[in-house]
């Protein structure tokens, strides 16, 4: 079949490259490579679409092999996902600032491996449409002056969280960058680069402080207050690069601060407000009553959908052929323990949605029926 898509895959270990070749195979034009030299020599004669990339390997290893395949302009933006048993978030961070896009964690998931390659080639098309900022950004005047009206808009800002997010990105826009922002407080992501990946999402989430990459045209900054990801700076080695990471330091400092004063005057608020008695409205008290219907209802659907997933887990690992009856004891132990947990949940919500109907009706408040 023509056009389809190339992905190469570097691992010494026989059986996974013969489990990869066996997936993909179908959809994918797939070619093995048992080493890191093998692999070089592929890239070049083979020119990959994606690449999978086994991290621990004798003699030159996956990270350092990340490195030197994002040295070659050909392969700067082209996938690479590392498919590893190392996947603390150490790894991972190592892993982003080496030029990886993904991890897939060992041993291999059939699913999450083709799920994972099927994303990110399609967010490489997608990256691939949008411009370069080694190529389009605006001048580095133009960047300074653009950095300069957004800080007097932000000292001028009175918005909630999430409008706080949008001007970030939007100001990253105007400065010709594409990325997400990620607000730690609330859990709220803005991206201009549509869905993220999964490595990008937990650095996010987890980023207190800058990870440069060298080695890919990514950048993540990260504090107290908020993670930002950028994807499509000019390389370490271009000369605009350090000029534009000092006004995204800037801006993004500005940002922590802005979250920070917000913080700050809605809690001064908040503590004027309780020390003013007042006496609270229906309407008041019908949308508190709300908050408190939704944040049971998604504690109910969240905690629901994650024990059914682990229910359904340890039910396939108790039926795998080869595991001991003390094994499949202990699974099943396990599983009757996250069913009771899923029902105790399930009725501990109707009780806190049976008093807060009681006590609605107690004020007088109507209270919605479903």
């Amino acid at each position: 079949m023509e056009n389809r898509p190339k992905i190469l895959s570097i691992d010494d270990n026989d059986a996974n490259q013969k489990l990869v070749a066996r997936i993909l195979s179908g959809d994918y034009d797939v070619k093995t490579a048992m080493s890191g030299s093998s692999g070089i020599e592929a890239l070049v004669t083979f020119k990959p679409d994606a690449i999978l990339l086994d991290v621990d390997m004798p003699t030159l290893d996956g990270l350092r092999l990340c490195r030197m395949i994002r040295a070659e302009p050909l392969f700067a933006s082209t996938p690479i996902l590392f498919v590893s048993g190392l996947d603390s978030h150490e790894d991972q961070a190592r892993g982003f600032q080496a030029g990886g896009d993904d991890y897939i964690s060992k041993p291999i998931n059939i699913e999450q491996l083709k799920q994972k390659l099927h994303f990110n080639l399609e967010r490489a098309l997608l990256l691939d449409q949008q411009s370069s900022a080694s190529n389009d950004a605006l001048a580095l005047g133009q960047n300074i002056q653009t950095l300069h009206d957004c800080l007097l808009e932000m000292i001028a800002f009175s918005g909630t969280l999430s409008e706080l997010g949008q001007h970030v990105l939007n100001t990253l826009e105007r400065l010709g960058l594409k990325g997400a922002v990620y607000l730690h407080l609330t859990g709220e992501t803005c991206s201009s680069i549509g869905p993220l990946t999964d490595l990008e999402t937990i650095l996010l989430q987890q980023a207190t402080r800058p990870y440069p990459s060298e080695y890919s045209a990514r950048y993540l900054w990260g504090s107290e207050n908020l993670g930002v990801i950028i994807q499509n700076m000019p390389l370490a080695r271009h000369e605009q690069y350090q000029p534009l990471v000092q006004i995204i330091s800037t801006l993004l400092s500005a940002a922590h601060r802005k979250i920070t004063t917000l913080l700050k005057t809605a809690h001064s608020k908040m503590t004027a407000a309780s020390a003013t008695p007042r006496t609270p409205n229906a309407a008041s008290i019908q949308l508190h009553g709300y908050k408190l219907e939704y944040a049971v209802e998604e504690l109910e659907q969240s905690s629901e959908q994650t024990l059914a997933r682990v229910c359904q887990h340890l039910q396939e690992l108790s039926h795998e052929p080869g595991r001991s009856p003390q094994e499949q004891q202990r699974l099943r132990a396990l599983l009757d323990d996250c069913m009771r947990t899923r029902l105790s949940i399930y009725d501990h919500c109707l009780e806190i949605q049976s008093q807060y109907s009681h006590i609605m009706s107690q004020l007088g408040v109507k209270v919605a029926q479903d």
